[in-house]
Order: structure tokens, then sequence, then C-alpha cells
């Protein structure tokens, strides 16, 4: 879910709406690109559930944008906010995680009541906040895809290696963490 998570919340920063592409600048030859969501969808034609997960994943990113009006602090902010998850398996400090993670949830309001208007401001925050369950669930179905078609992580940059190999139950992470959350509520105190 994770290292899932990491590169579909990468993927939503260099989406444009209005061209329904992915834009991005290649270090390599420092030109600008994109490439279509359609061809990506069409390279996922032939995997069960990929034409979905594509279409799932589209408006996930139209979502974002829409709920966010495509604010790249808001987005970084929530990224931190699904990164520092204390559900993520293995881990030996839930608690300091936790900590860290409820940092960036109060950082993300306070950012949030200043950005927007006021009569918006909770809606928003709120809105921005399910768009993480959401990830979580296109991360572990792309997950999954990956799974069901060979996909060879061992090809990746040693970066990605390494999130692909971290191997883990999820169930018991996510038990843990409904566990952990039911005794240790979000604080948006200052």
């Amino acid at each position: 879910g994770g290292a899932f998570n990491f590169i579909l919340m990468r993927g939503v920063a260099i989406y444009s709406p209005d061209s329904d592409s992915f834009a991005f600048k290649l270090a390599s030859t420092g030109g600008r690109h994109s490439i279509s969501l359609s061809t990506v969808a069409q390279c996922l034609a032939d995997s069960p559930g990929g034409q979905q997960l594509m279409s799932d994943y589209r408006s996930f990113m139209r979502n974002y944008h829409e709920d966010s009006r495509g604010d790249q602090m808001a987005l970084t902010l929530l990224q931190l906010i699904d990164f520092y998850n204390p559900a993520r398996p293995g881990l030996s400090s839930m608690r300091t995680v936790d900590s860290v993670q409820q940092g960036y949830l109060v950082l993300l309001k306070r950012y949030i009541d200043s950005a927007w208007p006021k009569h918006c401001a909770c809606n928003v925050y709120f809105r921005l906040l399910n768009r993480l369950t959401e990830l979580e669930s296109l991360g572990q179905r792309f997950g999954s895809l990956c799974n069901t078609v060979g996909f060879r992580y061992e090809e990746l940059n040693p970066l990605l290696v390494e999130l692909f190999q971290q191997r883990d139950d999820p169930w018991r992470a996510i038990t843990k963490a409904w566990s952990f959350r039911a005794h240790h509520k979000p604080r948006f105190d200052s």
C-alpha cells in the first residue's frame, strides 16, 4: 500500500485535469513531455480490472484537483500525512509516527484555514482527508493488479525496489491501526 500510495500521489502532482494527462519534465533532456491517461489505460486494457482501476484513479485525481483547486502545498501535506501513517507494517515506534502525523494534520488544517474562505475551509479539510481513504483503496488495487500481471519491481531504481520488498500481512497492519486509532483520537488543537 505505502509504496503505491506514494507513486499514485506523485501522479496527482503531475496530472493536468484540463488535458487529462500527466505533464512532466525529463531530467535527461530538460524538455516538457506529457502522456494522456487514455494511453496509460490502453496499456492496462488486457489486465483484469485495469481499465476500471484507471477510471477510478482518474476520478480520484480530478476530485482532488476540484477539492483543492490543484493546490500543491495541500497535496504535499496530504502526502506527508499518508507517509507518516501509524498503520504501516513493521513500525517499532507507532506512537512517534502517530505524533508526527498529528503535527501534519494540524499543519494541513491551519494551511487550509488560511488559504480558503472561512465558510468552506472545514469542508475542504475533511474532503481532502477523505481522499486518503480512497488513496489507500487505489494503492491496494494497484498492488493487486501488479501482482496479477507479474510486475517486475526489481527493474526499478533501488529506492522503489526497497519499498516494494517491504512485505507484511496488510490485514494485520490495518487491524493494528484501527485498534490504535480507537484509543488515540486525532487532536486538532494548537
